[in-house]
């Protein structure tokens, strides 16, 4: 075949037959998107089920990814998954202002065409009326937090993930940020692991180390 393959699989699903006739007949362009909210609480529901309820909850996820708000707390379109080819090229404007090594020696993340600071230059090169409606934003677990409990918390393990973070101050590069353009209003205060976000359901949420990483070497 000549056309791209593009599956996406839900909780529960397991016959995609019907899911990808809809999603031709809607004309998928290969944007790659996400929910998970609703297996979150079905998890609790199952808990609750088998009177295993935790007095506790963390989220960790994969990194990289994120949405924006507006100030509203509106999420200004769909989260859209590392794998798109939209940040193609986006070093190349990223290498403008500084080099792929004084890159890694600043923030010490490995190189990735998806890392968040490329996929921020897209915005800013691609869709700049969006990065201009943007007042904040929120990295996946930060996202989900604040879509249980109505808080926004901003954890540093995560936001280490974007190449935008200083190991050494433990925050933002905002000096980084600012040569490159970026609002430096989105970037929010960040929380060290172990802080509380909220309730969701009964039940406490806190801040684990929320890249998926961290926490599995925690």
């Amino acid at each position: 075949t000549t056309k791209p393959i593009i599956i996406k699989l839900s909780p529960n699903v397991t016959d995609i037959v019907s899911i990808a006739k809809a999603c031709e007949a809607a004309g998928a362009d290969g944007i790659l998107n996400f929910d998970f909210i609703a297996s979150i609480a079905e998890v609790l529901k199952k808990c609750r089920e088998e009177n295993m309820i935790p007095t506790t909850m963390g989220i960790d996820t994969w990194g990289v990814d994120f949405i924006l708000l507006d100030q509203n707390d509106k999420m200004l379109g769909d989260a859209v998954g590392y794998r798109d080819s939209r940040t193609d090229g986006m070093d190349k404007s990223v290498n403008k202002t500084i080099s792929d090594e004084a890159l890694y020696s600043r923030a010490g993340i490995q190189k990735q065409p998806f890392n968040t600071i490329y996929q921020l230059m897209y915005f800013k090169f691609n869709e700049p009326d969006v990065l201009e409606r943007a007042e904040k934003m929120l990295m996946m677990p930060d996202l989900f937090g604040y879509m249980l409990t109505g808080e926004m918390k901003e954890e540093a393990t995560i936001a280490s993930t974007s190449n935008l973070l200083n190991p050494y101050t433990k925050d933002w590069d905002f000096e980084l940020i600012e040569k490159l353009g970026l609002p430096r209003r989105i970037f929010g205060k960040l929380e060290m692991p172990g802080a509380t976000v909220g309730e969701y359901k009964g039940v406490k949420v806190v801040l684990p180390a929320m890249h998926d990483t961290a926490s599995a070497y925690l």
